[in-house]
């Protein structure tokens, strides 16, 4: 029995238990450290046989867990492993569920959570994300792919800071010169991610980190934005609705130099196809702007959607219904259309 800042009590059978209320824990050196008891323990005196791994428990509190680069304050972790299998279960204001798994396995660790909130992301100034992508440097480049484990990750409720995103899943895969985060599946204001193909052979989503031998680094995404009535997603995105419709489907094919982190319209090169069914261009005022334009503009494309030039405003302005609205727009090198 080892307590650290708590009442120490026996354990009622063979093992190790770990108790008390730490100021911080670096949670992959107590791995580290507990990787003594996953092989065989010596035998006794009478028997020679050795015994199997010493079954260890824990129930802990601290108020900053480390992950890595990942810090979590003010949480409870309780669980037992035996050898390197453990089955840890949390609970903090950030993120509460459970981690099971056989730590630096083969098979990957599966991380359920109830919760997981994030804080909002700093945003840029106006006019400035797309022009200083290419000057300011990439905050992942360089990340060893390998420090990062096997994981199933679902959250019940993703929330980014006031914001509830609901379910989120996906599959990491990470390697020497890789890192995927495959069949990806989740929903933001009225935008589902998905994967490409029908019916029993659709995956979700697709993200891949890739760095070639020289150390250039790139980043791809495929995967497909689907949405019922655009008008609806506009009023969630802040936008004055332009356009409704019964079924919208924006499938992507993207890849950009440097990390995720480095998206940006002017970096993009590849495919987006536009497939819009069952709608009609609404009445609006000369200032809104084309209808589609504005829409693409939701997920980020502004700086290319404006040297498109497009003027749908003979179609807008009369409130035309249409049946299809279908298109593709190819990215070139450097984002151009």
């Amino acid at each position: 029995m080892l307590a650290l800042n708590a009442e120490a009590r026996l354990p009622s059978e063979r093992g190790l238990a770990i108790t008390g209320d730490l100021s911080q824990i670096d949670l992959s050196r107590w791995l580290e450290l507990l990787e003594v008891y996953d092989t065989e323990q010596p035998g006794d005196d009478n028997t020679g046989k050795s015994q199997s791994p010493l079954p260890v428990a824990l129930d802990l509190s601290t108020d900053r867990l480390l992950l890595g680069a990942t810090e979590i304050e003010h949480i409870h972790v309780r669980g037992r492993g035996l050898g390197a299998d453990w089955r840890l279960q949390f609970d903090s204001e950030t993120a509460a569920g459970v981690l099971s798994g056989v730590m630096n396995g083969e098979t990957p660790l599966q991380l359920d959570l109830s919760h997981l909130r994030l804080p909002a992301p700093a945003q840029p100034e106006n006019g400035t994300e797309a022009e200083e992508a290419r000057e300011v440097p990439d905050p992942w480049a360089g990340y060893d792919f390998t420090k990062l484990p096997r994981v199933d990750f679902s959250t019940e409720q993703l929330r980014i800071g006031d914001e509830d995103l609901g379910r989120w899943s996906f599959q990491l895969r990470p390697s020497r010169d890789r890192l995927v985060l495959s069949d990806i599946h989740g929903a933001a204001r009225g935008v589902r991610l998905e994967g490409r193909g029908e019916g029993e052979q659709k995956l979700g989503a697709q993200l891949m980190w890739l760095r070639d031998a020289d150390g250039s680094e790139s980043s791809q995404f495929i995967g497909r934005l689907v949405a019922g009535d655009l008008a609806d997603v506009q009023r969630a995105w802040g936008q004055e609705p332009l356009i409704e419709s019964r079924s919208a489907i924006f499938a992507t094919a993207l890849r950009w130099d440097g990390s995720p982190a480095r998206v940006a319209g002017n970096l993009l090169s590849g495919e987006l196809t536009i497939d819009i069914r069952d709608g009609r261009f609404l009445r609006a005022t000369d200032s809104a702007g084309p209808a589609l334009l504005r829409l693409l503009s939701l997920f980020n494309f502004d700086t290319w959607a404006r040297r498109l030039r497009l003027d749908f405003s003979d179609l807008y302005q009369s409130g035309m219904a249409f049946d299809r609205v279908r298109g593709e727009v190819v990215f070139e090198e450097m984002g151009n259309c």
